[in-house]
């Protein structure tokens, strides 16, 4: 996963129209996902692509980043895991001269010991979108 930080060394920093289009660049999308205590986790997946391009992130751990929409990237996600509340965040953006929302399609299923599972897509209500 690279990761990169950008600093605007421009004592005036940035103008005003530029700034306002590369802060809404990027659509955050906020889940958690939470597996019952006492239970063994046997597999974890994800599933997701975005609208152009995503970064996904479980318990703060960058996972999974793709640039092209038209397919689905997939990561194994079990050794992340831990039972409680787990965070997903996903940053999305979409490309284009203007600022325009992304669009997020995600699904997180894990495998518990016993053969039950813990799902949450994007469909649910579980998910928050920013702004």
């Amino acid at each position: 996963m690279v990761s990169r930080s950008v600093i605007v060394q421009n004592a005036l920093g940035m103008h005003a129209r530029a700034a306002a289009a590369f802060v809404k660049t990027a659509m955050p999308f906020e889940a958690e996902i939470e597996i019952p205590a006492g239970r063994r986790i046997i597999a974890g997946h994800a599933s997701i692509t975005a609208d152009n391009g995503f970064e996904l992130r479980v318990s703060g751990a960058a996972v999974l980043r793709g640039e092209d929409f038209r397919k689905t990237f997939d990561a194994s996600i079990a050794n992340l895991l831990r039972p409680g509340k787990n965070a997903i965040s996903v940053r999305a953006w979409n490309g284009g001269d203007g600022p325009n929302p992304a669009a997020l399609i995600a699904r997180i299923a894990v495998e518990l010991e016993g053969g039950a599972r813990v799902v949450l897509s994007t469909g649910d209500a579980a998910w928050r979108a920013g702004s």
